[in-house]
């Protein structure tokens, strides 16, 4: 939900949204091998999660590819103020 919100608010390209899929991705990765018992407490589970796995995949995807576009209008704003000759 939390990713949800940020996406709203900002720009596919924000670090913020770079870093929501991140944590994400990390949270997936670690609940496809962990479980929660009735007391909250966590177990390692006995075969791991694949579908969790593969989501955990896809938002790292996700975050890399708003690092990417971060760092492309970055460029771009580098290319923008510096004179022809110096580029």
């Amino acid at each position: 939900m939390s990713l949800g919100y940020k996406l709203e608010l900002y720009p596919e390209e924000s670090e913020i949204i770079a870093e929501a899929h991140y944590k994400l991705s990390l949270a997936l990765e670690f609940a496809s091998i962990t479980t929660s018992d009735d007391t909250g407490a966590n177990a390692k589970r006995e075969d791991m999660d694949q579908c969790l796995r593969d989501e955990a995949v896809k938002e790292m995807e996700l975050a890399i590819k708003s690092f990417q576009l971060k760092m492309q209008s970055k460029e771009v704003e580098l290319a923008t103020m510096a004179s022809p000759d110096d580029n």
